[in-house]
């Protein structure tokens, strides 16, 4: 009877174990990958080495960190470099090529680009921060972006913070990268931390061109390019109380005036301005304002409704050529309204 029990027995577990089955592997691995060692360590003061070395506990791999690495205060591109760029790795390096800034902290933030390399978990905001002086610059200042028209969040915004000191200008965000600088990333939320106490001027930007917004005009500079003409006037804008795609926006006190510096007048500088919606910078027997319709997908009901209701046409305003052609008009120049030519008489531009 012993021997009985003992077959069946050994029937079911041989049974069991040859039943059809896909093998789990396990849970899923949801953990980053963790650093272990820093090398200098981090928060480091009088920070005088060439590289950083960063170690992490598993295999990693850098995900665009050539667009998401963000150095505060900014670096040249030229000035550094990173490694690997590619394949995996548990170190990281990055290598000084100049000199850094003295009494200076720098915050070097990877954003999302350090991934494991089985499941891709990002390290999400990993930073490191150093200084080269005797103490690290603690104050911090964080909040959300939004579109002052449409009033909705974009993600990828560049932050910017210039000092305000003795030396600062209106036209410092032409002329000098910023002192500290910041980017929501896939969010809406920005965060600048390790900073100097002071007042500062924060921007925020689209920066499409992944080189700052601003980066033309300083190249502009460097090869001796120099502005040419000003425009400013008042617009007021309007959406659809359900079509925020749509919108008209009514411009006025349209003017104009040439310079030769990088200066941006307030708005309280009212010398050398001249009018652009008159008679003749209209082109039409009357002065006005300049009134557009702008859609990003078709146009909404209300808008055919109302270019309906008041017969408006098609017609065309370039307020940098009408500035143009006005300012050739006053030095002296003959215009050629059927050609769109001027000729010169008296002086040259």
């Amino acid at each position: 009877m012993k021997n009985l029990v003992y077959i069946l027995f050994s029937l079911i577990i041989l049974f069991g174990c040859a039943k059809r089955g896909t093998p789990t592997g396990g849970p899923k691995d949801s953990i980053p990958p963790v650093l272990v060692n820093a090398s200098p360590k981090l928060n480091s003061t009088n920070f005088d080495s060439e590289e950083i070395r960063l170690t992490f506990d598993e295999w990693i791999k850098l995900d665009k960190v050539q667009d998401q690495l963000i150095i505060s205060p900014p670096l040249e591109k030229s000035s550094y470099e990173i490694k690997p760029l590619s394949g995996v790795t548990k170190k990281v390096f990055l290598k000084f090529l100049d000199s850094l800034a003295p009494e200076t902290t720098y915050t070097i933030n990877f954003g999302n680009s350090i991934q494991d390399n089985n499941e891709n978990n990002p390290l999400t905001f990993f930073s490191y921060t150093f200084s080269t002086g005797e103490t690290i610059d603690s104050l911090y200042v964080r909040g959300n972006t939004k579109d002052a028209f449409s009033q909705e969040s974009d993600e990828f915004i560049s932050l910017q913070l210039y000092r305000v000191d003795s030396l600062f200008k209106d036209s410092i965000i032409f002329n000098d990268k910023p002192t500290y600088i910041s980017t929501t990333l896939d969010s809406a939320n920005y965060k600048f931390q390790n900073l100097k106490e002071g007042k500062s001027l924060l921007i925020a930007l689209k920066d499409v061109d992944n080189n700052y917004f601003l980066e033309f005009s300083r190249i502009a500079r460097r090869v001796g390019a120099r502005p040419k003409m000003l425009i400013r006037y008042i617009r007021e804008s309007y959406f659809g109380a359900n079509d925020d795609y749509a919108r008209l926006t009514f411009d006025r006190r349209i003017c104009y005036r040439p310079t030769r510096n990088w200066t941006i007048p307030g708005i309280e500088d009212t010398n050398g301005w001249r009018a652009m919606d008159t008679q003749t910078g209209l082109n039409r027997p009357f002065a006005g304002y300049i009134f557009e319709l702008k859609a990003m997908r078709d146009s909404p009901r209300w808008m055919l409704e109302l270019v309906e209701r008041f017969n408006l046409t098609t017609t065309g305003f370039c307020k940098y050529a009408t500035a143009w052609r006005l300012e050739t008009l006053f030095r002296g120049f003959e215009y050629d309204a059927a050609s769109q030519n001027t000729t010169a008489t008296n002086n040259s531009i």
